[in-house]
């Protein structure tokens, strides 16, 4: 029993002079093996095999779920707050690209247009404060010196807000 758990997970078979290189021999883990051993366990009465899967792998596989649940959660909520913030300062031409499919940099561009540079500013200004307060924090502002445009990279998110004249 104990030569089937690895550090990830639990292998189909041991490390053996059986192993043929298959995709579930010795060290590969199929992720879905860690419910299916659990179940097995339960069903054959071997409770206390069962609750060491469910404490080593299953709990961690949750929390691990949980923290992407999270993060899609925060990226949702500060591609909104973006968004209102911008509005909130009476940008213009709003607009949200789902970008992930297409571009390896980023999931998300929300593009903007401010009146003049000094709107611009203030939208920049307003959406980093208003992410700053979700602890979403921007990882470089490209462009804010007269340049007509701000380009701010949050990873997963890039914001970019233009002058009305480009």
């Amino acid at each position: 029993f104990e030569q089937l758990f690895l550090e990830y997970g639990i292998s189909a078979c041991a490390n053996g002079e059986y192993v043929n290189g298959f995709q579930w021999d010795y060290p590969n883990i199929w992720p879905p093996m860690q419910y299916i051993a659990y179940v097995a366990c339960v069903n054959c009465g071997l409770l206390n095999e069962a609750e060491e899967i469910k404490n080593t792998y299953l709990d961690k596989q949750l929390a691990s779920l949980e923290k992407d649940i999270n993060t899609i959660r925060t990226k949702s909520e500060a591609i909104t707050n973006a968004a209102k913030a911008i509005d909130e300062k009476k940008g213009q031409d709003i607009a949200i690209i789902d970008i992930g499919t297409k571009a390896a940099f980023a999931d998300y561009m929300i593009i903007a247009s401010g009146g003049s540079e000094r709107q611009v500013k203030a939208l920049c200004d307003e959406v980093e404060d208003k992410l700053a307060e979700q602890n979403v924090f921007v990882k470089n502002i490209e462009g804010k010196n007269n340049s007509g445009w701000i380009l701010m990279d949050y990873g997963d998110i890039i914001v970019n807000l233009l002058t009305v004249d480009l």
